[in-house]
Formats: structure tokens, C-alpha cells, sequence
């Protein structure tokens, strides 16, 4: 069997930010509150507490790949085996409106199965109203026929016009000569996928969290950071705790994509763009980094853009062009009594 296995940090009674906190923490761009349209956002993950006061209103009925029942939740009252999936999601919840359907896909306990991995993300591929999936898992650093298996999976999902958010990982190690280095050659795929590492943002001062791997130069123009330390998110039987990892930072870029696309109607792939280009860049030498990616994600920065892009749009001057309406040739008076008489 091949699993992916994944660590995080969660502590409980500890100083973190809410995930609204952590997406506005660089600027304050006013009013979070908007009337967000319909969407629908696959989570693939362990079990989800579907009761839970931060999830209930947003995780709608999705698939058990692992025994194929439409139960989502854990077999049994093992914490483990839903607590990934509920924190994961949590933090997407917090950052959208209830017209927001979190679609969960259930794919393993606690070790990430492979094979039920791949399946989902197939089934993923043929459902028409989901535009992002959220990955928090360390999709990044495998090999072998699980990484054939995953290749194919994504390209599937990004030549359907799927958005791939996939967390970097946690083992403070350097993404070079992975699968992903060729796949990403292809500019569809790169526009549809997204691998995201984790800041601090707990104090005045953004730096990189000590367990996140980090971009080399062949995934760079797919890379975004993203908080992703003692971040607010659910747990299991209705409780919250402050989480940390790469797992946290995918779920808060996932949730600003579809702020954008829900506030400013547009597509996932312009989201992306606008992420990406509104990002605040980073010193590689200050960061401790080589290779920065596009930077650190601003969402206020990227809200900013776009209101400013439609401002533009409304004040373009329209041209007209004014054509003279077609005149007969009148024959004089003259001319026509005599051909009367």
C-alpha cells in the first residue's frame, strides 16, 4: 500500500489567528461581509465532523472513496480518523459565506491511501460545478508508481479546468526533481495548479515556518505562501485548537480563490492570476530561501486590483460611430409633373 503521511501541530488555550485574521493580517481592505454566489469546493481528506458549529452550515453530503457509502465521518468514535479533514475544512468555512459547498471526499482514516486518492480525484474531474480541490496533503514528494498515478490524476483535473491547491509539505526540505518538474511544463497544468508553503504570521514580522519545504526552480511559478501557524480551526466533538502546518496554508489560499471568483465573478484561473501577481515578493536572502516563488499571498492587495480593474472597465469611454441614414435621391418637382402629364 502506498500512503502519504502527514504531521501537524495543534495546541489548545495558545495565542493564533483566525483564518479572516491571518487573510487580512498584511492590510486592512474593510467590510469581509459580502453576498457571495453559489460554489462548490472539493476537500479530499480523512474524515469530516460534519456537526461541527464552524463546518455544519458549509460541508454538504460528498463520497467515502474508502468503503463507497456517502458517510464522511469517522467508523467509530476514533478522533483521529476525522480530526485532518475537520480542521482542513474549518478553515475554508470560516472564510466563506454558507452559499459556499464544501464537497468532502473521504479517502482514508489517517495515512492518505494512493489508490483511493487517485480515485477520487477521478471523480472529482467529472462533477461540472467544482472548480477548486484542496489537497493539504504532501502531494509533492513522491515517487514511483504512486507519482504516475498522481500525474495522471492532475493533469485529468487540470484539463477539466480544475483548480489544484496542494500543501508543500512539512519536512523543511527542498521540492527539486520531483514528478511535478515535467508535468508543470505544460502551461495548462501550470495554470491550474498551486503548491503552497507556510508563513508565521503570528507576529509583526512574516517569516517562513520552520517545517515547510520550500520551491526549487522548476515549481517556483506554481508556488504561493500562505499562513500556516496556529491558525483557528476545528476539531472533532465540536472543539477548536490552533493548528500549524502546510496543511493550514493550502486551505487559506483555496478559501481566498473563492472569495475572488464569488465576489468578482471571475474564473478560477484569473483568481489564480491575481494571486500570483498581486503577491508581495520576497527577499530570497532575508526569507532564507532560494528560490521565493511569487511571494507572500495578498489577499487585500488582490481584492484591491480587481475593484480597481472593474473601475476601469466602467469608466473606459464608449466609441460610437454614427452612421447617416440612407436618402433617396429626390427627383425635382418639375421632372415628376411632366412625367405625369
Amino acid at each position: 500500500m502506498h500512503y502519504l503521511i502527514l504531521l501537524l501541530i495543534c495546541t489548545f488555550n495558545a495565542y493564533g489567528l483566525s483564518p479572516l485574521e491571518a487573510l487580512y493580517k498584511e492590510n486592512d481592505c474593510g467590510n469581509s461581509n459580502y453576498n457571495f454566489s453559489h460554489n462548490k469546493i472539493a476537500v479530499v481528506d480523512s474524515g469530516f465532523d460534519g456537526e461541527h458549529s464552524l463546518l455544519k452550515n458549509n460541508l454538504k453530503q460528498g463520497w467515502n472513496v474508502v468503503n463507497g457509502t456517502r458517510n464522511t465521518s469517522a467508523e467509530s468514535k476514533n478522533i483521529p480518523d476525522y480530526a485532518h479533514g475537520t480542521l482542513v475544512a474549518s478553515i475554508i468555512s470560516q472564510l466563506v459565506s454558507a452559499q459556499t459547498h464544501i464537497i468532502p471526499f473521504k479517502v482514508a482514516p489517517q495515512h492518505m491511501d494512493i489508490y483511493n486518492l487517485a480515485k477520487s480525484l477521478k471523480m472529482i474531474s467529472e462533477i461540472k460545478e467544482i472548480s477548486l480541490v484542496n489537497i493539504s496533503w504532501n502531494i509533492c514528494q513522491i515517487s514511483g508508481f504512486a507519482a504516475d498515478m498522481m500525474r495522471d490524476a492532475i493533469k485529468n483535473l487540470a484539463y477539466k479546468g480544475k483548480m489544484i491547491i496542494a500543501s508543500a509539505g512539512n519536512k523543511s526540505s527542498l521540492l527539486a526533481g520531483t514528478y511535478l518538474d515535467k508535468l508543470l511544463q505544460d502551461q495548462k497544468i501550470k495554470d491550474h495548479f498551486i503548491c503552497v508553503g507556510a508563513n508565521d504570521n503570528t507576529s509583526n514580522i512574516t517569516v517562513k515556518a520552520d517545517f515547510s519545504n520550500i520551491s526549487g526552480k522548476e515549481l517556483s511559478n506554481v508556488f504561493l505562501w500562505a499562513p500556516g501557524v496556529s491558525i483557528v480551526s476545528a476539531f472533532p466533538q465540536n472543539q477548536r485548537g490552533y493548528c500549524s502546518g502546510t496543511s493550514m496554508a493550502a486551505p487559506m489560499v483555496t478559501g481566498a480563490l473563492a472569495k475572488l471568483m464569488e465576489e468578482f465573478n471571475i474564473s478560477n484561473v484569473k483568481a489564480r492570476e491575481v494571486l500570483f501577481k498581486t503577491a508581495t515578493k520576497i527577499n530570497p536572502q532575508k526569507r532564507g530561501i532560494t528560490y521565493p516563488g511569487a511571494g507572500d499571498m495578498n489577499f487585500a492587495a488582490a481584492r484591491q486590483y480587481l475593484i480597481e480593474e472593474n473601475i476601469k472597465k466602467l469608466l473606459k469611454p464608449v466609441v460610437t460611430t454614427v452612421t447617416r441614414p440612407a436618402v433617396l435621391p429626390i427627383k425635382p418637382i418639375s421632372a415628376r409633373l411632366s412625367k405625369m402629364s
